[in-house]
């Protein structure tokens, strides 16, 4: 017995027709292509976010770099104060001791006088 290579179609019910499949899937899809415009439209508008918000990582980068800039330059400017501060300091320091020395030496100058003038 020799097989024969018949394709057996599948029973169609009675209730649906070649031409309300037919319509059937030409709306399902039709519904899909809306479905997909309308994800090709949310693509687009997260793309366009997205845009935004690398440019406002990117002006955030630029002001954190400015940022460090100015904290950078301050506490140099602070320390070159301090220093300068100090300087004064020590050049005031030093002027004080000097004067010290200075009336010092006139009252033991004074003293000295003052007591060979009395013998």
């Amino acid at each position: 017995m020799a097989k024969t290579n018949t394709q057996v179609s599948p029973p169609t019910p009675d209730w649906v027709t070649q031409k309300d499949f037919q319509a059937f899937k030409s709306e399902v899809n039709q519904n899909f292509k809306q479905i997909d415009k309308r994800f090709d439209m949310i693509n687009n508008h997260l793309d366009r976010i997205d845009d935004k918000l690398d440019l406002i990582d990117e002006k955030f980068a630029i002001r954190d770099k400015q940022l460090q800039e100015l904290e950078k330059n301050s506490n140099l400017q602070f320390k070159l104060q301090n220093e300068s501060l100090v300087v004064r300091i020590e050049r005031n320091n030093r002027q004080q001791w000097a004067w010290n020395i200075t009336i010092l030496i006139a009252l033991i100058t004074l003293v000295i006088t003052t007591r060979l003038n009395a013998h």
